[in-house]
């Protein structure tokens, strides 16, 4: 079976996403993005499934049609600025992550088989994650508030 990671790199050369629209982080920056978000928003540090034990309540909310991701760019404020786009691998203790606007984001995510991801700003004042439940989670007044409002 294919890493997240492969499906994805996969998914950007079949929509032939270029470079400056959508990019995977050197591995030392990927580190420091996806430490400073487990530190923000995680308890315990180098867990699996980190939606298991975020340091806030989240708001959640569970698509039964598996298409949460079709809704994140009504969850996050602002689908002009470029996101964190951190995607789970299993049994890595650094996840890959990728720098690229919301729209892009999301096609990539429509291209590939479920994997969890998540979503954060270059300031890290919030986070929108999806696990394999079909739950998305929001952590952040603004993210929470755009979750709240969907109906599905």
């Amino acid at each position: 079976m294919e890493t997240a990671k492969a499906e994805i790199e996969s998914a950007i050369a079949r929509l032939n996403l270029r470079e400056a629209q959508f990019r995977q982080l050197p591995e030392s920056e990927a580190r420091t993005v996806f430490n400073e978000a487990e530190l923000r928003f995680v308890d315990s540090k180098g867990r699996q499934w980190s939606w298991e034990d975020f340091r806030t309540p989240a708001v959640m909310v569970e698509f039964p049609e598996s298409n949460g991701y079709c809704y994140l760019n009504r969850i996050v404020p602002s689908i002009y600025e470029p996101l964190w786009f951190i995607a789970e691998t299993v049994g890595s203790d650094c996840f890959p992550v990728y720098e690229g606007k919301i729209e892009d984001i999301q096609a990539i995510i429509e291209e590939c088989p479920a994997f969890e991801y998540y979503l954060v700003p270059k300031d890290f004042h919030w986070l929108v994650c999806e696990n394999h439940h079909n739950v998305v989670f929001a952590i952040g007044a603004e993210v929470e508030r755009q979750l709240r409002e969907i109906e599905i």
